[in-house]
């Protein structure tokens, strides 16, 4: 992504690593809990300093005290 090697994008949870040491995805939050996929390709923003290709932020929907649920499927 952008032009960087193939491990050398940022991936984010919440504004925070969502990265193991190797480079690999730590977390895959439920679809359910995912709000919004930011997928930046150029970023020259200091904050984003840490990769040499693009950032994906994932942002996971707020939560609440009400008992609630959904059901989904894949089916292939």
């Amino acid at each position: 992504m952008g032009g960087g090697q193939s491990q050398s994008n940022e991936l984010l949870l919440d504004g925070a690593p969502d990265m193991t040491r190797n480079r690999r995805v730590a977390y895959n939050p439920p679809v359910d809990a995912v709000s919004e996929v930011k997928v930046e390709a150029f970023q020259p923003d200091a904050a984003y300093g840490n990769t040499a290709g693009g950032t994906v932020n994932v942002v996971m929907k707020g939560g609440t005290n009400e008992f609630h649920g959904s059901l989904y499927e894949f089916n292939q």
